[in-house]
Order: structure tokens, then C-alpha cells, then sequence
């Protein structure tokens, strides 16, 4: 499946019009989690594995999620051991034949079953470009209208870290990934760029307070290049009727 060149760059524009270009967009240390599910302040929760550094530098709660699909991860991914936590039925769905997963396809989801959230990290990058609006189609059909997707990706305009990754076969950017999920009836909602590691991002902004010669280079880099130094952006869509 493919999507018409010119509808697909007007929904691209109109998503830059309203949130700006990518490298613009708020520049943040951690996932903001609560955006799968409201805040609950008599509910707090607790962090395991890796993600410990990043939750506990939240400080945020969260609602348990009825269904929630983690897709292209397996049961014992990273996003498992924490978001399993708030989700009632916790599913992935990985097509790799060695990794254990709830489902290996769309097709093996029961017609019944549909996700009040869906976690995409560091998958559709991977995916070709004539597969990936099939994908999201089916993305959108599991999902409940009013259910939250959270898509992660590479941030793209950090081309080094990029292309260390030879399985990477789309430069997406955020406006990309919005247009495609607004073709399929998810609104974005929020998006904004993170670090993958907090320490990294302290780092970082402390080397700009005390190196002004790092800040110019920063600067023009971003100014000529529209490079920026965030790992990821995570863009936060809705299912609309």
C-alpha cells in the first residue's frame, strides 16, 4: 500500500504548522508514560530494570490500561517489565519466529480483542515504506476509538547515532509518522524529543551552561542543519471515531 504523494505532504505540513519542526519540539529527559492512561495521585507506581533511572525522575502515576499491545516487542522486552505492571492484559506482538510473544500477526488477533493503548518503540523505522501504511492501518484497526498510541522512534536529525543501525530503512521524522496515523484516524496529540538516558541529558546540559564554544557549535549545527542532539522522538496519537 502506498499513500498519494501530495495528500501525504499536506498532512505532514499542517502537523509542522501546528507543533513546528521536529528539531523544535520540546526537548524532555524521560518518557512521559502518563500520556497511555491519566494520572492518579493515590496510585503510584514502581520502576524495574533499566527503566528505574528514567521513572524515578518522572514522579508521575498512572491508571491500570485494560488492554494494552506492545508492538514488535517480545513478552520479555524492555517496555514489559514496566508497562505490564499497568495494563490489566498485557499482549506484544513480534513476528521474529525466536522471540516469545503474544502473537506473531495481526491475523492471530482475535476480531473481539481491541487495545485501549499501543506502544510502538523503535519498531516502524524498521519497516519498509509500502509496508508501513499497511501497517499502521492495522495499528489503527485494533485500536479503541479514544485508545492512545505512543510511538517512539530515532531521532532522525541526530544522523550519527542514526545510522549505526543498518536495520533502520526509513528516515522518519515525526511529521512522517503523525501524517501517516492521521490517514488512518489517529490525531496527534502531543510530541516531543527525549534522551534515552536522563544522565546523558544533565550531561549534556550541563557541558552548554559551563562550554560556550559547545554552545555555539550546538547552535549553528542546529541552525544550518537542523541537527539536535536527542536520541528519540516520541510522538502521542489518539483514535478518533
Amino acid at each position: 500500500m502506498s499513500l498519494p504523494y501530495r495528500d501525504f505532504n499536506d498532512r505532514c505540513i499542517k502537523i509542522r504548522n501546528k507543533f513546528g519542526e521536529q528539531q523544535d519540539l520540546e526537548f524532555s529527559k524521560y518518557i512521559d508514560w502518563s500520556a497511555m492512561s491519566p494520572r492518579e495521585e493515590d496510585h503510584p507506581y514502581t520502576s524495574t530494570g533499566g527503566l528505574r533511572e528514567v521513572t524515578d525522575q518522572a514522579n508521575f502515576y498512572l491508571n491500570s490500561i485494560d488492554n494494552l499491545l506492545d508492538f514488535g516487542a517480545s513478552s520479555s522486552g524492555t517496555h514489559g517489565g514496566f508497562m505490564r505492571q499497568f495494563s490489566l492484559n498485557y499482549h506484544t506482538l513480534d513476528n521474529d519466529p525466536d522471540s516469545e510473544s503474544s502473537f506473531k500477526s495481526f491475523e492471530e488477533i482475535p476480531e473481539d480483542l481491541k487495545f485501549n493503548g499501543i506502544i510502538a518503540s523503535h519498531v516502524l523505522e524498521h519497516i519498509g515504506r509500502d509496508a508501513l501504511p499497511g501497517v499502521v492501518e492495522k495499528l489503527s484497526h485494533v485500536l479503541v476509538e479514544n485508545g492512545i498510541i505512543l510511538a517512539i522512534i530515532p531521532n532522525v536529525y541526530n544522523w550519527p547515532r542514526f545510522i549505526r543501525d543498518m536495520d533502520h530503512k526509513l528516515p522518519l521524522d515525526y511529521a512522517h509518522v503523525g501524517a501517516m496515523f492521521s490517514t488512518f484516524n489517529i490525531e496527534i496529540i502531543d510530541s516531543y524529543l527525549v534522551m534515552r538516558n536522563p544522565k546523558s541529558f544533565t550531561r549534556f546540559s550541563n557541558d552548554l551552561e559551563n562550554d560556550s564554544t559547545k554552545t555555539y557549535l550546538v547552535s549553528f549545527l542546529h541552525t544550518m542543519y537542523g541537527m539536535h542532539p536527542a536520541a528519540d522522538a516520541v510522538i502521542v496519537g489518539i483514535k478518533r471515531g
